[in-house]
């Protein structure tokens, strides 16, 4: 079994830039050596609208696509 180093960033989403209030919405993975590169982003937006207050749901479907 070969080991390899992977890479990682966080994704978020901050609708509000004055608050600086954001939540963790996916995660990119990568892998230089072997040009390995995959995301996933969260579809479900049921936790953030409890999260942020006037949460609109047309935002965050449009950020995410």
């Amino acid at each position: 079994m070969n080991k390899l180093a992977m890479r990682f960033a966080v994704v978020r989403f901050m609708p509000y830039v004055q608050t600086r209030e954001f939540a963790n919405i996916g995660i990119i993975l990568t892998c230089p050596k072997t040009g390995f590169f995959d995301y996933k982003i969260e579809q479900k937006y049921n936790r953030l609208s409890n999260f942020f207050q006037h949460f609109n749901s047309r935002v965050y479907r449009t950020a995410t696509a």
